[in-house]
């Protein structure tokens, strides 16, 4: 286990510290972003799944290990730290202040608040081990148990208390009361568990993209989630409850939109620009999707207007990459974005920044590197930059060139 520090971050410093006046971002907001990399001490670029825990904490998980940050500093875990494998599908933090990381290749790891790791693996000469490493979501049931969604084994249950495990069959209610130590592997797999209320559960597989709302208390089937779009589609890989709206994406350009308040014959599919990786809603009427390699979906749920928010190569403000894993809305409004190429904060309580290039043209065409010594205020309050090639006026939104001579020669403008 690690803890780096290289160097806070403006955007996010105050991560775990109280906002009063925490607002989500306008639909029309330009949407600028900071980013986070290995630069910064996390311990891979590629993001697969993000969590806030109650005191303002982000858990990353990546495709090479777990990270904790808080604005500042990075904590971080590898296997060499005790994970069972590197590559964290999901994390949480339960109410005992326990973080729960699920791993593709490693099973399920259980970090204690002093750091500290434990690792269940797979175990064939154990039938209360864990019935297969490869995990794909987490949900903290109650406080005695951990529900797991996996491949193989599709929905596992953990005993918090005993540390063993158990199996849902396939059939009946999904609840460890109908679970057995171990059931034979099947080829179906549960992508995503998320509450719908206090009552309600949202699960997922992708064996026949059977969609369920399930009682929380029974664990048993209330209704179907999502009415299918066509013979074509796929199935739901994320799911959120976007105000009275159940929302849903996954393998196909769609983006499913249900009232709670109305049947699930009611869903509306609204087109997205590719498929959908994962969501999160803005407000009661506008969500935010990821998509597999075309940045970001603004979505008009009640129209189906898409807005799409990308990469740029020249502008350091754009996504980090247009390849969209994971997103989170934290409590205080802003916009988490994981990627294949680092992590993507936007804050909407942040003025925009515009970049205006003090040379009408590339620097590369003759200019020199330019240093700047200070910015002051003309009579007319207009910017003024003095620079090792002179000073540079903002007049009009560009920038005019004036160089002060000496003798005849060029000066250097210090201030």
């Amino acid at each position: 286990m690690r803890c780096t520090a290289r160097g806070p971050l403006p955007l996010v410093l105050g991560l775990c510290a109280p906002l009063l006046c925490a607002q989500p971002p306008a639909a029309d907001t330009a949407f600028t972003f900071a980013r986070i990399t290995t630069a910064e001490g996390i311990t891979d670029n590629t993001i697969d799944c993000l969590y806030q825990d109650r005191d303002g904490f982000l858990w990353i998980g990546t495709e090479a290990g777990l990270n904790k940050y808080d604005g500042n500093h990075v904590r971080t875990w590898r296997r060499g730290d005790g994970l069972g494998g590197e590559q964290v599908s999901d994390v949480l933090v339960d109410a005992a202040g326990i973080c729960w990381a699920a791993t593709r290749n490693g099973g399920l790891a259980r970090i204690a608040p002093d750091g500290s790791v434990r690792a269940y693996r797979h175990d064939e000469r154990d039938s209360t081990s864990i019935a297969t490493d490869r995990l794909l979501c987490l949900f903290d049931l109650n406080d005695t148990t951990l529900m797991i969604g996996a491949e193989q084994v599709p929905v596992l249950f953990m005993d918090k208390r005993t540390g063993r495990f158990s199996c849902w069959p396939g059939t009946g209610p999904l609840s460890p009361a109908n679970a057995a130590a171990r059931v034979a592997p099947s080829t179906d797999w549960c992508h995503t568990i998320q509450a719908i209320d206090d009552r309600r559960l949202a699960v997922s597989f992708l064996i026949g993209h059977h969609r369920s709302i399930v009682d929380r208390a029974s664990g048993r089937v209330l209704d179907d989630l999502l009415f299918p779009s066509g013979p074509g589609e796929q199935t739901t890989s994320d799911i959120a409850r976007i105000g009275d709206r159940l929302c849903g994406v996954g393998w196909q350009p769609q983006l499913a939109v249900r009232p709670l308040t109305a049947p699930a014959a009611s869903t509306r599919w609204h087109p997205l620009p590719d498929e959908g990786t994962c969501l999160v809603g803005l407000d009661d009427r506008h969500a935010l999707v990821g998509l597999r390699t075309k940045g970001l979906a603004l979505v008009d749920l009640e129209s189906g207007a898409v807005r799409t928010i990308t990469h740029h190569l020249t502008d350091r403000r754009s996504l980090a990459d247009d390849r969209v894993r994971c997103l989170l809305r934290d409590d205080a409004g802003r916009i988490w974005v994981g990627t294949r190429q680092g992590l993507s904060v936007h804050d909407p309580g942040m003025p925009g920044l515009e970049a205006i290039p003090l040379y009408d043209g590339p620097t590369s065409s003759g200019h020199p590197e330019v240093s700047a010594y200070r910015i002051d205020l003309d009579a007319q309050g207009r910017p003024v930059v003095s620079t090792n090639d002179g000073l540079f006026l903002l007049d009009g939104g560009r920038f005019r060139h004036q160089v002060p001579l000496f003798e005849g020669r060029p000066q250097e403008a210090t201030g």
